[in-house]
């Protein structure tokens, strides 16, 4: 399985808050493929190649799940992620029906909410399958049980397409709270 990583923020590397939640995943799910690109750094001066586009749509027809990444200053998503989503429109990018998109952010836990309603939005007009979303302050990641819950909300998006079949996209989003059916075992999670 590969997980398409776009990462929104505009500082566009891996140091940012929001990539170690997604670096974090990687070491617990090995057999799953995830590939990062930097939307943000990408997007910095608001324009992108046409031939660097095309590598992107590529990946994002490749990808069986997409995961929107990028931190919150204001109440919407950083500009450079919002200028892409423009762009997925404007080259009427058709080939994303059907896959799985979910949302990870981080920011003071203030409107954020008005964030994630706007990638469900999104996706639904790109005829995808939202799961759901992860909003996390900047220190939660310090905290076992956030780090759980992240856990349990990758395994949820991680299932297989059968096993989503049951979420439409007019269900309700779930929230950070969200339960994994599979969470009856025992995780460990503090040795990473």
């Amino acid at each position: 399985m590969k997980i398409l990583v776009l990462n929104g923020s505009p500082k566009g590397n891996d140091l940012s808050v929001t990539m170690k939640y997604v670096h974090y995943i990687e070491q617990l799910f090995p057999e799953i493929e995830f590939k990062k690109i930097a939307i943000g750094q990408l997007l910095n001066n608001m324009k992108i190649q046409e031939s660097r586009l095309s590598q992107i749509f590529n990946e994002l027809r490749e990808a069986d799940g997409i995961l929107y990444s990028f931190p919150i200053y204001t109440p919407l998503i950083p500009a450079q992620l919002k200028k892409f989503i423009e762009i997925l429109f404007e080259k009427d990018l058709t080939d994303l029906k059907d896959k799985y998109a979910a949302s990870l952010s981080t920011s003071m836990k203030f409107y954020d909410i008005a964030a994630h309603n706007y990638i469900h939005a999104i996706s639904e007009q790109l005829n995808m399958n939202f799961v759901g979303f992860f909003s996390v302050g900047t220190y939660d990641f310090l905290n076992f049980e956030e780090r759980k819950k992240w856990y349990l909300f990758m395994e949820d998006f991680i299932m297989t397409p059968q096993e989503h079949s049951t979420f439409q996209g007019g269900d309700e989003l779930r929230s950070i709270f969200f339960c994994s059916k599979k969470n009856q075992k025992s995780i460990i999670l503090n040795s990473i």
